[in-house]
């Protein structure tokens, strides 16, 4: 069922993912094609928050630090 706290969820690891994806793409060797890297990174952050933190509301600060480490 959708919740705001999933949404919320979802946006926070597609953001971070993303972030994540551009800060990758210095690192790697030059002349390397990426394509939709960083949406695909996005889009499994969106899935993972939806879908793993957003079941966990309610269960306590605990446990959502727990996971989210």
């Amino acid at each position: 069922m959708p919740t705001i706290s999933k949404l919320v969820a979802a946006f926070a690891f597609a953001i971070v993912a993303a972030f994540a994806a551009e800060l990758f793409k210095p690192q790697m060797p030059e002349g390397t094609q990426f394509g939709y890297f960083t949406v695909i990174c996005a889009v499994i952050g969106l899935i993972c928050g939806w879908r793993v933190m957003g079941n966990l509301v309610g269960r306590g600060y605990r446990a959502a630090m727990g996971y989210g480490l």
